[in-house]
């Protein structure tokens, strides 16, 4: 196959094929003296990965490149199997690849030792999370439920995106069911149609969008998008001092008595106020984020109580 391929190159192609191998090779090396590798070699790997298996790009050397890819995985696994994190973990791929090569089985027993798999990412927008579309196309599939879709929903293509993204030594935060999955997928539609607070996962919608103002955090989910159970095993990602808290507020959220809400219901995510009613809340109402401000500052009381002392302290060195 790859002689067939390659029978008409010219030796400057060649030559600078060669190139790329021998660039890879010396990373490989790099990585078992010094046993990581830099972003910016991982993003060598991933982009040679990515042409080689998903689009199948003719340039190169398949056979070549997939006994590099063999190798490189194989070392990979031995280093997950042995407990070592770093950014190694970056040139593998979130979805196992179909078809038949040395280089495919190798990926794929890697991947089946991977335990912590976050796939699909919720956020305000693109920007927020990366500022620079190239780096965005080599880390986020993005992925459209609806063409008025509000908010940036996409899907992780590589693992240790999130260390890369700040977010290394985050813990999840999650609760049962699914009003928090929903909130954690919704929320942002929710508030553009300031839809009524008729259900829990609109109070908690509520909360994230108050607190993502402030506190830095990620939504994920280990499901595909468009899976039979798009809002299964959503996670909050958050800093071990901010999952504590945040994890006290839902607990004080799911307890809410003085709202009218309904059990979740197949058909319908969240009611969209056509006329408003006597006695509806709605998700923007001011009077309604005073509420759940109450409940986020009894949960940051140690975080408010830290800024009250150091503004204090600051109006004291002042005069």
């Amino acid at each position: 196959m790859s002689d067939k391929r390659n029978k008409n190159i010219t030796l400057g192609e060649r030559s600078k094929r060669l190139m790329h191998a021998q660039r890879l090779k010396e990373i490989m090396t790099k990585f078992i003296k010094e046993k990581d590798v830099s972003y910016e070699e991982t993003d060598e790997i991933w982009r040679t990965f990515n042409a080689l298996y998903l689009k199948k790009n003719r340039d190169l050397d398949f056979q070549v490149f997939d006994d590099f890819f063999a190798d490189w995985f194989d070392l990979v696994k031995n280093a997950v199997e042995a407990g070592r994190n770093g950014r190694f973990i970056h040139t593998i791929p979130t979805e196992y690849i179909y078809g038949q090569s040395f280089g495919i089985e190798k990926l794929n027993d890697l991947i089946d030792v991977i335990k912590n798999r976050p796939f699909l990412l919720v956020a305000k927008d693109e920007k927020s999370l990366v500022g620079k579309k190239p780096l965005r196309d080599v880390l986020f599939r993005k992925r459209r439920r609806s063409r008025d879709q509000v908010g940036y929903i996409a899907e992780f293509l590589r693992f240790g995106t999130l260390e890369r993204l700040g977010f290394a030594g985050f813990e999840p935060v999650s609760l049962p069911g699914q009003e928090f999955e929903i909130a954690c997928l919704e929320r942002y539609e929710m508030q553009a149609k300031n839809c009524i607070v008729d259900r829990l996962a609109s109070v908690y919608a509520k909360a994230l969008l108050m607190l993502e103002e402030h506190v830095k955090f990620l939504t994920c989910s280990e499901k595909d998008l468009f899976s039979e159970d798009p809002f299964g095993q959503f996670r909050i990602f958050a800093g071990p001092g901010d999952a504590v808290r945040i994890r006290e507020l839902l607990d004080m959220l799911s307890c809410i008595k003085w709202l009218p809400l309904k059990e979740y219901n197949d058909r319908i995510l969240f009611s969209v106020p056509i006329e408003r009613r006597e006695g509806d809340v709605l998700i923007n109402d001011p009077e309604f984020e005073r509420i759940i401000q109450r409940y986020i500052d009894i949960a940051f009381r140690d975080v408010l109580k830290q800024e009250y002392l150091e503004e204090n302290e600051w109006m004291e060195t002042e005069r």
